[in-house]
């Protein structure tokens, strides 16, 4: 399992191991969960909520019975799916001889944590250098400018979540 807090980096990882278990585990299936709009009203949320709480339980359901022994079901976003289903979805995976990989905000019971995301400030830093030294033509002159002087404005250490940085960064690439 990889923990950690929204924006952290855990689909990412996901993406990035994705050739390896292929590899290592052939046969596997991959599921990215949903939950209710935040946006949404109280009632929209609850009604919303229950369908998709059903149909991600029905989907990791299907997707479990169709792997094969010693091949991976990765689960993005376990949180999700209740604390019951997510023990039956382990137990199943042991009496099936195959693996399961979920990402979570938070420890799950019956599963064990490989990884937990974080942010540093060294990280981000990192991150963005990587972003910057591309030669990417779509990137307006001075662009790089205007992010550097955006990002020497913030506390790095206070970032909590890294797609609402990138997409401050890229409102201000486009003003």
């Amino acid at each position: 399992m990889i923990v950690g807090d929204h924006g952290t980096g855990k689909s990412t990882l996901l993406r990035e191991l994705a050739e390896t278990l292929e590899r290592e585990m052939p046969g596997g299936q991959w599921v990215q969960l949903t939950g209710p709009d935040p946006a949404s009203t109280r009632n929209e949320r609850i009604v919303r909520g229950l369908g998709d709480l059903w149909n991600n339980i029905r989907t990791v359901g299907r997707l479990q019975r169709s792997v094969p022994r010693g091949g991976v079901l990765v689960i993005d976003g376990g949180e999700q799916i209740p604390a019951f289903w997510r023990w039956w979805i382990a137990h199943r995976a042991k009496r099936r001889d195959h693996f399961c990989l979920l990402t979570s905000h938070s420890d799950v019971a019956g599963f064990a944590t490989l990884y937990r995301t974080h942010l540093s400030p060294d990280l981000i830093g990192d991150l963005v250098r990587e972003l910057l030294s591309g030669t990417d033509a779509a990137l307006q002159p001075g662009a790089r400018i205007k992010v550097q002087q955006h990002l020497d404005t913030i506390d790095l250490s206070r970032v909590g979540n890294l797609r609402d940085l990138w997409d401050d960064l890229y409102e201000i690439v486009q003003s």
